[in-house]
């Protein structure tokens, strides 16, 4: 049925892609409607999409004091030009929340925007031109400095990834993750940007393939070769790039090495800098949670599970261990999205059996350990508290 924006209520799901001016979808059909997304429809002035409802009881939230549209249209005639800022690329109004305290009024609409100005940087390198850093770093530091502050909405990011626009999606959100995991481990600053621009450029080489290639369900020997020459290639773009430190450089250079021997392009063991583990982390885990042509999405519990278990002695164990905790701290509370359909609340999270809290059903509030019930599974995390 047809719902408009503003009737529509949290655990909604969206059937229906969902378009603005371009020919690219804002919002994937299938995604679960939370708070952010309204807002995200809000800003791109969409007025109805097509709903089912699938989980009516959720508890509602209080919306926030004042919407994006709301503020777009209280700023009159004269700012008419803001209406269009997340496809334009401007930056989105601001609101005031939380004790005055300034902040973004829709982090993922900015996120958003940040994946189409990437996108348009990608395409110039398909095109032949350098890497212009100065460029990416106006966009995506703030974009970063935003998620650090609210880290659990990291935790939702792969609702938002459009197939087909996949890479640009990675390319941005692997930043992102590998940004808060330098934070996490109480890295200097300076050095988080740093680590967070080479996580974000680390497949800038696939700018110089058949595109093809990396959306293909089943690829050659002869395109995975190909597909294996991106560390480098994205390296060669960006070494001459004074304001990108050494350290960067090589993030990007062996972001695809593992601790096993297993990766490439030098099939390193024992050599791999300390910024190419955690982008290797961060890069794994995003594939992994993401939609693409060719796959579906795991959760983020599913994922790390696959990370310490599938693919043991890979990744840098204790880099691994800091990011499941990141998971496990930030998810509690969450709302998921079970195997059956059920959305169900997160009360306690085990740390050593990640996949398998406790929780509480909405549509009954009983409460179940999954460690208890093997037929169910995690899905997709859908909202956060």
């Amino acid at each position: 049925m047809k719902r408009k924006v503003k009737q529509l209520r949290e655990g909604y799901r969206i059937l229906e892609d969902v378009y603005s001016k371009s020919n690219r979808p804002i919002v994937p059909k299938n995604t679960v409607v939370t708070r952010q997304i309204i807002d995200v429809l809000e800003a791109f002035l969409i007025e109805e999409v097509h709903v089912d409802e699938i989980s009516k009881e959720r508890p509602k939230k209080e919306p926030p004091a004042k919407t994006v549209s709301e503020i777009m249209k209280s700023a009159g005639p004269e700012n008419d030009k803001t209406k269009n800022s997340a496809e334009s690329g401007g930056k989105l109004p601001l609101s005031e929340k939380n004790g005055g305290k300034i902040i973004a009024t829709d982090l993922f609409a900015e996120y958003l925007t940040g994946v189409q100005l990437f996108k348009k940087e990608f395409e110039k390198w398909q095109n032949g031109l350098p890497v212009h850093i100065q460029t990416i770093r106006e966009f995506f530091i703030p974009l970063l400095e935003k998620f650090l502050k609210y880290p659990n909405k990291l935790l939702m990011l792969q609702n938002f990834v459009e197939r087909n626009d996949y890479i640009y999606h990675h390319c941005v959100s692997v930043g992102l993750i590998t940004g808060y995991i330098a934070h996490k481990m109480n890295m200097k600053k300076g050095d988080c940007y740093q680590i967070a621009l080479a996580g974000c450029l680390c497949d800038a080489g696939m700018a110089k393939m058949n595109r093809k290639i990396y959306l293909n369900k089943e690829i050659s020997e002869k395109e995975y070769a190909e597909i294996k020459r991106h560390p480098v290639i994205s390296y060669k773009m960006v070494k001459d790039t004074p304001s990108l430190s050494n350290s960067a450089k090589m993030g990007i250079l062996q972001h695809h090495e593992r601790l096993d021997g297993s990766g490439y392009p030098m099939g390193e063991k024992e050599n791999i800098h300390p910024y190419a583990k955690m982008i290797a982390v961060a890069d794994v885990y995003h594939a992994l949670i993401s939609a693409r042509s060719y796959k579906d999405k795991v959760s983020p519990f599913k994922a790390i599970e696959m990370m310490m278990y599938d693919m043991v002695g890979k990744f840098d164990l204790s880099i691994l261990q800091s990011f499941m905790s990141y998971i496990a701290q930030y998810s509690i509370h969450s709302h998921v999205l079970l195997s059956n359909g059920d959305v169900a609340k997160i009360l306690f999270i085990d740390p050593k059996n990640l996949t398998r809290p406790i929780i509480k059903l909405v549509k009954n509030d009983e409460v179940i350990s999954l460690e208890n019930h093997k037929d169910l599974f995690i899905e997709e995390i859908i909202e956060e508290y």
